[in-house]
């Protein structure tokens, strides 16, 4: 392999943290901003899926 060729990885990272106080606010906005420093791209993924009852 040459010194040119370059290999890439994608790394996601999900995370859902709990932001019931202010404690736990000042930890998500921490660690979201450490991902983003870190070179971290921040992208907005919803997923919707229906709730099927079978009959």
């Amino acid at each position: 392999m040459s010194q040119l060729t370059r290999r890439f990885m994608r790394l996601m990272v999900f995370f859902d943290l709990p932001t019931m106080s202010k404690a736990d606010k000042k930890a998500y906005t921490t660690f979201r901003k450490f991902l983003i420093k870190d070179g971290y791209d921040m992208i907005h993924v919803v997923g919707l899926w229906p709730y099927c009852q079978w009959l």
